[in-house]
Protein backbone atom coordinates (compact mmCIF):
# COMPACT_ATOMS: atom_id res chain seq x y z
CA UNK A 1 0.00 0.00 0.00
CA UNK A 2 1.83 3.68 -0.65
CA UNK A 3 2.95 4.59 1.90
CA UNK A 4 1.19 8.37 1.74
CA UNK A 5 -1.72 6.97 1.81
CA UNK A 6 -1.18 5.24 5.02
CA UNK A 7 0.16 8.02 6.21
CA UNK A 8 -3.15 9.95 5.41
CA UNK A 9 -5.42 7.31 7.35
CA UNK A 10 -3.23 7.44 10.16
CA UNK A 11 -3.55 11.45 10.18
CA UNK A 12 -7.61 10.72 9.51
CA UNK A 13 -8.04 7.74 12.50
CA UNK A 14 -6.10 10.44 15.24
CA UNK A 15 -8.65 13.12 13.92
CA UNK A 16 -11.56 11.09 14.11
CA UNK A 17 -10.46 9.62 17.88
CA UNK A 18 -9.66 12.97 19.01
CA UNK A 19 -13.31 14.33 18.02
CA UNK A 20 -14.72 11.04 19.63
CA UNK A 21 -13.02 11.59 22.62
CA UNK A 22 -14.08 15.77 22.85
CA UNK A 23 -17.52 14.59 22.09
CA UNK A 24 -17.27 12.34 25.19
CA UNK A 25 -15.59 14.91 27.40
CA UNK A 26 -18.25 17.30 26.18
CA UNK A 27 -20.97 14.52 27.67
CA UNK A 28 -19.14 14.20 30.80
CA UNK A 29 -19.35 18.03 31.08
CA UNK A 30 -22.79 18.43 30.12
CA UNK A 31 -23.41 15.05 32.96
CA UNK A 32 -21.44 16.61 35.81
CA UNK A 33 -23.73 20.44 35.23
CA UNK A 34 -26.72 18.41 35.32
CA UNK A 35 -25.76 16.56 38.42
CA UNK A 36 -25.06 19.86 39.99
CA UNK A 37 -27.72 21.47 39.05
CA UNK A 38 -30.04 18.83 40.10
CA UNK A 39 -28.13 18.84 43.89
CA UNK A 40 -28.73 22.67 44.48
CA UNK A 41 -32.28 22.31 43.39
CA UNK A 42 -32.78 19.42 45.61
CA UNK A 43 -30.53 20.97 48.24
CA UNK A 44 -33.32 24.17 47.98
CA UNK A 45 -35.93 21.86 47.97
CA UNK A 46 -35.04 19.64 50.97
CA UNK A 47 -34.31 22.73 52.85
CA UNK A 48 -38.33 23.96 52.02
CA UNK A 49 -39.52 20.41 52.91
CA UNK A 50 -37.52 20.11 55.98
CA UNK A 51 -39.27 23.71 57.18
CA UNK A 52 -42.85 22.66 55.87
CA UNK A 53 -42.96 18.82 57.19
CA UNK A 54 -41.57 20.18 60.34
CA UNK A 55 -44.35 22.71 61.17
CA UNK A 56 -47.36 19.96 59.74
CA UNK A 57 -45.62 17.24 61.86
CA UNK A 58 -46.00 19.70 65.13
CA UNK A 59 -49.73 20.27 64.33
CA UNK A 60 -50.29 17.09 63.54
CA UNK A 61 -48.70 15.87 66.87
CA UNK A 62 -51.15 17.91 69.04
CA UNK A 63 -54.25 16.83 66.56
CA UNK A 64 -53.43 13.52 66.66
CA UNK A 65 -52.66 13.37 70.52
CA UNK A 66 -56.28 15.04 71.35
CA UNK A 67 -58.20 13.23 68.58
CA UNK A 68 -55.82 10.54 67.34
CA UNK A 69 -57.89 7.59 68.43
CA UNK A 70 -61.21 8.50 66.28
CA UNK A 71 -58.85 8.48 63.34
CA UNK A 72 -57.96 5.05 62.00
CA UNK A 73 -54.29 4.08 62.24
CA UNK A 74 -53.60 7.68 62.90
CA UNK A 75 -50.99 7.12 65.62
CA UNK A 76 -49.16 4.28 63.63
CA UNK A 77 -49.21 6.83 60.37
CA UNK A 78 -47.95 10.01 62.17
CA UNK A 79 -44.97 7.67 63.82
CA UNK A 80 -44.32 6.47 60.43
CA UNK A 81 -44.46 10.13 58.96
CA UNK A 82 -41.52 10.71 62.18
CA UNK A 83 -39.27 8.25 60.91
CA UNK A 84 -39.24 9.13 57.46
CA UNK A 85 -39.08 12.89 58.44
CA UNK A 86 -35.55 11.84 60.48
CA UNK A 87 -34.67 10.28 57.69
CA UNK A 88 -34.85 12.72 55.37
CA UNK A 89 -33.52 15.07 57.35
CA UNK A 90 -30.19 12.46 58.02
CA UNK A 91 -29.99 12.35 54.19
CA UNK A 92 -29.89 16.20 53.78
CA UNK A 93 -27.39 16.37 56.82
CA UNK A 94 -25.06 14.03 55.48
CA UNK A 95 -25.16 15.86 51.60
CA UNK A 96 -27.36 13.33 49.83
CA UNK A 97 -29.79 16.08 48.63
CA UNK A 98 -31.28 14.20 45.73
CA UNK A 99 -32.33 11.15 47.71
CA UNK A 100 -33.24 13.81 51.10
CA UNK A 101 -35.52 15.95 48.18
CA UNK A 102 -37.72 12.92 47.18
CA UNK A 103 -38.24 11.38 50.57
CA UNK A 104 -38.71 14.75 52.05
CA UNK A 105 -41.69 15.06 49.11
CA UNK A 106 -42.88 11.17 49.94
CA UNK A 107 -43.22 12.75 53.54
CA UNK A 108 -45.31 15.45 52.38
CA UNK A 109 -47.39 13.45 50.82
CA UNK A 110 -48.40 11.28 53.59
CA UNK A 111 -48.64 14.22 55.71
CA UNK A 112 -51.11 15.23 53.71
CA UNK A 113 -52.99 11.89 53.91
CA UNK A 114 -52.93 12.14 57.98
CA UNK A 115 -54.28 15.61 57.46
CA UNK A 116 -57.26 14.03 55.57
CA UNK A 117 -57.98 11.19 58.19
CA UNK A 118 -58.24 13.72 60.87
CA UNK A 119 -60.20 16.53 59.07
CA UNK A 120 -62.62 13.44 58.70
CA UNK A 121 -62.69 13.61 61.85
CA UNK A 122 -62.51 17.28 63.11
CA UNK A 123 -65.48 17.81 60.60
CA UNK A 124 -67.96 14.88 62.01
CA UNK A 125 -67.57 16.06 65.58
CA UNK A 126 -67.99 19.96 64.44
CA UNK A 127 -71.35 18.77 63.04
CA UNK A 128 -72.52 17.38 65.99
CA UNK A 129 -71.65 20.12 68.39
CA UNK A 130 -73.28 23.10 66.09
CA UNK A 131 -76.38 20.23 65.55
CA UNK A 132 -76.25 20.52 69.41
CA UNK A 133 -75.81 24.33 69.70
CA UNK A 134 -79.25 24.46 67.15
CA UNK A 135 -81.00 22.43 69.50
CA UNK A 136 -80.29 24.07 72.45
CA UNK A 137 -80.43 27.28 70.83
CA UNK A 138 -84.26 26.73 69.47
CA UNK A 139 -85.43 25.02 73.43
CA UNK A 140 -84.12 28.30 74.37
CA UNK A 141 -86.08 30.42 72.04
CA UNK A 142 -88.76 28.50 72.62
CA UNK A 143 -88.96 29.12 76.56
CA UNK A 144 -89.65 32.80 76.27
CA UNK A 145 -93.61 31.52 74.55
CA UNK A 146 -93.99 28.33 76.43
CA UNK A 147 -93.50 29.47 80.09
CA UNK A 148 -94.63 32.71 81.55
CA UNK A 149 -91.94 32.49 84.48
CA UNK A 150 -89.12 32.99 81.75
CA UNK A 151 -87.68 36.59 81.78
CA UNK A 152 -88.37 37.75 78.28
CA UNK A 153 -85.72 40.18 77.85
CA UNK A 154 -83.36 38.43 79.50
CA UNK A 155 -84.50 35.60 77.45
CA UNK A 156 -84.34 37.31 74.11
CA UNK A 157 -80.77 39.27 74.62
CA UNK A 158 -79.61 35.65 75.55
CA UNK A 159 -81.01 34.20 72.63
CA UNK A 160 -79.58 36.61 69.78
CA UNK A 161 -75.88 36.22 71.53
CA UNK A 162 -76.59 32.30 70.70
CA UNK A 163 -77.34 33.25 66.80
CA UNK A 164 -75.06 35.52 66.57
CA UNK A 165 -72.23 32.98 67.72
CA UNK A 166 -73.92 29.82 65.87
CA UNK A 167 -73.28 32.45 62.82
CA UNK A 168 -69.87 32.61 63.25
CA UNK A 169 -69.44 28.85 64.33
CA UNK A 170 -71.02 28.12 60.91
CA UNK A 171 -69.24 30.73 58.62
CA UNK A 172 -65.85 29.01 60.01
CA UNK A 173 -67.31 25.68 59.54
CA UNK A 174 -67.75 26.84 55.99
CA UNK A 175 -64.41 28.42 55.60
CA UNK A 176 -62.93 25.36 56.47
CA UNK A 177 -64.85 23.60 53.78
CA UNK A 178 -63.50 25.92 51.24
CA UNK A 179 -59.85 25.55 52.60
CA UNK A 180 -60.62 21.66 52.58
CA UNK A 181 -61.06 22.35 48.44
CA UNK A 182 -58.25 23.88 47.87
CA UNK A 183 -56.03 21.54 49.69
CA UNK A 184 -54.79 23.87 52.49
CA UNK A 185 -55.53 21.40 55.32
CA UNK A 186 -53.88 23.16 58.17
CA UNK A 187 -55.93 25.96 57.77
CA UNK A 188 -59.53 24.12 57.24
CA UNK A 189 -58.21 22.84 61.24
CA UNK A 190 -57.79 26.18 61.95
CA UNK A 191 -61.31 27.09 60.95
CA UNK A 192 -62.68 24.08 62.24
CA UNK A 193 -61.53 24.78 65.82
CA UNK A 194 -62.62 28.03 65.95
CA UNK A 195 -65.91 26.67 64.61
CA UNK A 196 -65.91 24.35 67.81
CA UNK A 197 -64.69 26.88 70.12
CA UNK A 198 -67.96 29.35 69.49
CA UNK A 199 -69.73 26.37 69.79
CA UNK A 200 -68.66 24.74 73.16
CA UNK A 201 -69.11 28.88 74.12
CA UNK A 202 -72.62 29.17 73.15
CA UNK A 203 -73.68 25.84 74.80
CA UNK A 204 -72.03 27.47 78.01
CA UNK A 205 -73.82 30.70 77.91
CA UNK A 206 -77.32 28.92 77.52
CA UNK A 207 -76.86 26.48 80.58
CA UNK A 208 -79.45 26.60 83.15
CA UNK A 209 -76.95 27.07 86.07
CA UNK A 210 -73.50 26.87 86.90
CA UNK A 211 -72.90 23.35 87.77
CA UNK A 212 -74.01 22.79 83.94
CA UNK A 213 -71.39 24.89 82.67
CA UNK A 214 -69.24 23.98 84.90
CA UNK A 215 -69.71 20.02 83.31
CA UNK A 216 -69.81 21.34 80.18
CA UNK A 217 -66.40 22.91 80.34
CA UNK A 218 -65.10 19.74 81.99
CA UNK A 219 -67.13 17.83 78.61
CA UNK A 220 -65.80 19.65 75.91
CA UNK A 221 -61.94 20.35 78.04
CA UNK A 222 -60.14 18.85 74.72
CA UNK A 223 -61.68 21.16 72.29
CA UNK A 224 -61.24 24.09 74.34
CA UNK A 225 -57.49 22.88 74.73
CA UNK A 226 -57.28 21.79 70.90
CA UNK A 227 -58.32 25.35 69.60
CA UNK A 228 -55.61 26.83 71.15
CA UNK A 229 -53.41 24.05 69.59
CA UNK A 230 -52.56 22.60 72.90
CA UNK A 231 -52.29 18.91 73.58
CA UNK A 232 -53.95 17.49 76.74
CA UNK A 233 -52.03 14.80 76.64
CA UNK A 234 -48.39 14.99 74.72
CA UNK A 235 -47.77 12.49 72.43
CA UNK A 236 -45.17 9.96 72.76
CA UNK A 237 -42.60 8.50 70.84
CA UNK A 238 -39.20 7.86 70.42
CA UNK A 239 -37.13 8.64 66.95
CA UNK A 240 -34.47 6.39 68.27
CA UNK A 241 -36.33 3.45 67.93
Amino acid sequence: MNKKLIKMMIIVLSLFTLNLSAVEKNKETKKAVGNYLDRMYSKKASIKLLERNRNEIYRLKVIIANFGKDGKDSASQLKKVLKDYKEGMKLYYTNNYITAARVLKKNREDIASLYKIMLAVYRKQTQELLGKCADELVNEELKGTTSPSVNTDANVQLVEQGKLKLRVAYGQYNMATDALKHRRMAQSIAHLRVARYHGVYMLIALAKDEKEKKQLKSNYKTYLLDSENIAEKPFEFDVNK
